[in-house]
């Protein structure tokens, strides 16, 4: 059994101390290009958001002309809705004379969106409207409610991936304290 001198002792901790900060340095690099990673999207993403959110963006429109008929192109729900005023009580027919089923639609924004909601084939309808149609638009239910959430809603992406990047930052700093915390350094004899 050897024992080991003061000295060698001192570069036996030295020397693990070093391999010890060495992987506690590259966990530290790992996470933070893992975290860009994420943060970069993520700000692409936002950017984008912020674009498309302008105060005169709406999303398509289908605005009832004088004989109240509107041309949809795609299957999907759609809302109903009257700007700066109440929707008054509507019809909609498809051409064959069919009405369509319709809802009560609300949506919490500033202020509160009112009108209804409906499902509709591509196709041409007839929407007429108790006062006439003046003001009133169809417009596609998702689309529209996206636009009135504006870009900080966490269902859209950019939001989660940056909470993950601060997670994985400060999550890889802490594993790299753990690893190599300074309570561990050796220290050197006087």
């Amino acid at each position: 059994m050897t024992t080991l001198t003061a000295r060698e002792e001192l570069i036996h901790s030295m020397r693990a101390w070093r391999k010890r900060r060495r992987i506690a340095f590259f966990t530290r690099v790992l996470t933070i290009i893992a975290a860009l990673a994420l943060a970069a999207p993520a700000t692409a993403l936002l950017l984008g958001q912020f674009t498309m959110m302008r105060e005169d963006y709406v999303p398509m429109r289908h605005v009832p002309g004088a004989d109240g008929s509107i041309s949809i192109s795609k299957a999907d729900t759609y809302v109903l809705v009257r700007y700066a005023a109440e929707l008054p009580r509507c019809t909609i027919t498809d051409a064959e004379g069919y009405e369509l089923l319709q809802e009560s639609w609300s949506f919490e924004a500033d202020p509160p969106a009112v009108g209804t909601s409906f499902y509709a084939q591509p196709g041409r309808y007839t929407v007429l409207c108790q006062g006439g149609q003046e003001g009133v638009v169809a417009l596609n239910q998702d689309d529209y409610e996206d636009s009135l959430r504006g870009p900080w809603s966490l269902d859209k992406p950019a939001i989660p991936l940056f909470i993950g990047a601060l997670l994985v930052y400060y999550a890889g700093r802490f594993a790299a304290n753990r690893i190599a915390p300074e309570s561990m350094r050796p220290l050197y004899p006087a």
